[in-house]
């Protein structure tokens, strides 16, 4: 995103002191989106760089461009602005519009990504302003319209929103605006407190996914979840911007959607951070970004180097080397499996020595973990492994900062090592810097950092020697997600501890709880799974319930922020 030509490496080339753009000059304004930045200068041309993922560089493909590069079509242009994803300029009173385009943000009413700019049908413009979620246009007159990501087919493509005279807007976060009599305005932006007027879409306790019938199993990752359906399928829904959903459109699902469609004798489902992967009766696959070698297929699309430029594959993709695996599991930009001899393979990202295979370098193909056999399950955190043996002892490996693989580990450990001090067990969870062990008693120990309270044991000190949740003697399974833990009793209900910014411990509030609550209103739950700021339980009745963060729809409940959710802040004088 530093435009001077570096394509990055395995390596990161930022920079700690400014760099000269080669090729840029007579800037009259700039645009910043995510991951992309253009420059309109005083000749009315636009200038671009950085990631091309969605076609955000205007430059008819989404292949990575290594420098600035000209919008070929766009001339006289009088003002730029950019999205996450997207930019849009204005020439004259009319607008023109590229990149991505889930949620109808390019104004043309679809969900498709354009890499070109095209003109936005009847609009008639004093100003546009490109948001994260959207495009926002002030008209004749003062009124500010912005598109609907609800909009019908046949439908108008902006709503009118109740402010006029907007000089401003801030694209990140929620939709918020300035006028000229200094007002805040904001709609939109659904994590709690982002809209000024003390409400969030999202949820404290568990309410129903839409539609979810017949699941057998269930998987949450950072904004998307999935449940596997008796049939042998997928329904996916939350965030797909990266391709989490192997759905070709890239908008969020509020409701599950069929996923993986090419996939339909799935018995496994993973989901890391925000790429996928499943078992089904030909082997291994995943979906989602191809940087850094985490889809496992060889390096045909997934190349080992971690580029900036995010491109989600088209589809799942077949790991390679990997014959009839029994389990897959999806961490943070890398995977691990286990292999039907019971031993264990990793691809991906591999900073952190997350791979276990004692280097630290990226690999794209899966790697043999050494010395680890016997293997009964697995959990992976954001950059440390652990395996559970048939005997009921740990081996674990990856980063192991404030203790989470154990006393006396290193800061990064590139082949597996026992943890000292747990009693034997049959389930394991990991979380960001956390190792939560069940215990063949039904109790549940925890070790690594716990600012949050998310050993459970009533404090905030962090412990690299295990240390029991407080009151737990009858729990059958685990889930982690970043800084919470949940725990599946034996009679059905849940229990869940830690951080709970999002509601996601299930009790009503957004208070931390440094020791166990009950989840309300869930006492007949068979699976948990535990993502970022989120959590799910399948039913007994094959139904799947969700609470906590849903900014991308990743509790499938078909709630979607409209531009009416909105508050209003006055700013001092």
């Amino acid at each position: 995103m530093l435009g001077h030509g570096y394509r990055r490496r395995a390596t990161s080339d930022t920079h700690a002191s400014p760099v000269t753009i080669p090729d840029v000059h007579d800037v009259k304004d700039l645009a910043v989106g995510q991951y992309h930045v253009c420059a309109l200068t005083n000749a009315g041309d636009v200038i671009c760089w950085g990631s091309n993922a969605h076609g955000a560089l205007g430059q008819g493909t989404i292949d990575p461009i290594p420098g600035p590069a000209v919008v070929p079509s766009l001339h006289g242009v009088e003002a730029i602005t950019a999205g996450a994803g997207h930019t849009c300029a204005r020439i004259k009173s009319a607008v023109w519009c590229w990149g991505e385009g889930a949620y109808g943000r390019l104004g043309d009413g679809g969900g498709k990504d354009r890499p070109t700019p095209a003109a936005i049908a009847g609009v008639d413009a004093e100003a546009v302003f490109a948001t994260d979620s959207g495009t926002c246009v002030r008209v004749s007159g003062g009124e500010l319209r912005c598109t609907d990501p609800n909009a019908k087919p046949g439908a108008p493509f902006f709503r009118a929103l109740p402010w006029k005279d907007i000089v401003a807007l801030s694209p990140r976060l929620a939709d918020c605006g300035i006028t000229t009599g200094r007002r805040v305005v904001c709609w939109g932006g659904v994590a709690k407190g982002r809209r000024g007027d003390n409400t969030s879409d999202d949820r404290s306790t568990a309410a129903p996914v839409a539609g979810v019938e017949k699941a057998t199993r269930i998987a949450a990752g950072d904004e998307h979840a999935f449940a596997l359906l008796e049939n042998g399928t997928l329904a996916g829904w939350g965030s797909n911007r990266y391709g989490s959903l192997a759905i070709r459109n890239r908008d969020s699902y509020f409701t599950p959607a069929p996923a993986a469609e090419k996939l339909t004798t799935i018995s496994d489902i993973t989901a890391g951070s925000d790429h996928s992967c499943a078992i089904d009766s030909t082997g291994a696959w995943c979906w989602g970004p191809i940087e850094d070698g985490r889809l496992g297929d060889g390096g045909a699309l997934s190349p080992s180097v971690h580029n900036a430029a995010i491109r989600p594959s088209s589809g799942p993709l077949h790991v390679v080397d990997l014959k009839a695996p029994r389990r897959v599991f999806a961490g943070r930009n890398y995977s691990c499996a286990i292999a039907a001899d019971r031993t264990v393979r990793c691809w991906g990202m591999n900073q952190y020595g997350q791979l276990g295979n004692g280097d630290h370098a990226n690999h794209e193909r899966p790697q043999t973990v050494p010395s680890l056999g016997n293997v009964e399950t697995l959990a992976v955190g954001a950059f440390h492994v652990c395996a559970l043996l048939r005997d009921g002892s740990l081996r674990c490996w990856g980063e192991g900062d404030f203790g989470a693989i154990g006393a006396g580990a290193p800061a990064v450990a590139r082949v597996p090592r026992r943890p000292a001090g747990f009693a034997p067990a049959k389930g394991i969870a990991l979380g960001w810097r956390t190792t939560c062990v069940l215990l063949k008693t039904g109790e549940v120990e925890c070790i690594g950092i716990n600012s949050q309270g998310q050993l459970g044991d009533g404090t905030t000190t962090d412990r690299a020697k295990p240390e029991r949740v407080a009151g737990v003697t009858n729990a059958v399974a685990l889930a982690s997600g970043d800084a919470t833990t949940c725990a599946l009793l034996a009679d059905g209900h849940v229990i869940c501890w830690g951080g709970n910014t999002h509601g996601e411990l299930g009790v009503g509030d957004v208070a931390v709880h440094g020791s166990p609550v009950t989840v309300q209103g869930v006492d007949t739950a068979e699976e948990i799974a535990v993502g970022r700021g989120f959590a799910c339980a399948r039913l007994r009745d094959g139904h799947v319930t969700c609470w906590g963060r849903n900014e991308g729809g990743q509790l499938g409940d078909g709630k979607m922020p409209l531009p009416d959710e909105r508050g209003d802040v006055t700013l001092p004088d």
